[in-house]
C-alpha cells in the first residue's frame, strides 16, 4: 500500500509538472482501468496472497521475479513495444538467474 501511494504521489507530481490532465478521457479508457484494477491487480494479488503460505519463501520470491520479465515479453508480443538488444539481454539474464535459482540444489553445511 505504501509503495502504491508513493508511486501515485510521484506520478501525480510529474503530471502537474508536465501539465498533463488527471481526467479519464472516455468510457473505453475508464473500463480498461476498471478491468485492470479488478482483474489484474485485485484477483491476482488475492491468488498470490493465498498461495504464498503454501509455498517455500525462496520459491515464492523467485516466482514473483518472473512478473516483470514476462510483462516485458508480453508488452513486446502484444503491443509491439520497440526494444533493443540490451533489453533482451536483461530479460535473458533475469530468466536464466530465476531458472538457476529454481533448479539449483541448496548446499548443506
Amino acid at each position: 500500500m505504501i509503495v502504491s501511494a508513493s508511486c501515485a504521489v510521484f506520478l501525480g507530481l510529474k503530471m502537474l509538472y508536465t501539465g498533463d490532465s488527471f481526467t479519464i478521457p472516455n468510457a473505453k479508457s475508464f473500463s480498461t482501468l476498471l478491468g485492470l484494477g479488478l482483474f489484474s491487480q485485485t484477483i491476482g494479488w488475492v491468488l498470490i496472497a493465498n498461495a504464498m503460505p503454501n509455498i517455500r519463501a525462496s520459491f515464492t520470491g523467485l516466482i514473483l521475479l518472473l512478473q516483470p520479465a514476462l510483462a516485458f515479453i508480453w508488452d513486446v508480443a502484444l503491443f509491439n513495444r520497440p526494444t533493443n538488444i540490451l533489453n533482451w539481454i536483461g530479460v535473458i539474464v533475469t530468466l536464466a538467474a530465476i531458472y538457476m535459482g529454481l533448479t539449483g540444489k541448496a548446499r548443506r553445511t
